[in-house]
């Protein structure tokens, strides 16, 4: 992620419940884009890990822990992915 605002923008107006960070963003980007979800209460992972299963995996327990508040306000939501 080269431009944090726009990512930060991005979570606040499309409410994701999960948010996934890649590797190549900087600490003080990370730092924005967790206050930004934070502020929409979804989970941040940070996929230092290059292993496909186990971000699915993440994804996966990060979306059941969510799962029922998403079930009761009706909502699909998308997951906004950092690089």
């Amino acid at each position: 992620m080269r431009h944090p605002l726009p990512a930060c923008e991005r979570i606040r107006v499309t409410k994701p419940l999960v948010v996934v960070i890649g590797p190549s963003v900087r600490s003080f980007d990370v730092d924005l884009v967790v206050e930004a979800a934070s502020l929409v209460s979804a989970p941040v992972i940070e996929a230092w890990s290059t292993n496909s299963d186990w971000l699915v995996s993440e994804v996966r327990r990060a979306l059941s822990s969510v799962s029922a508040l998403a079930g009761a306000l009706g909502d699909q939501q998308a997951v906004v992915t950092a690089q």
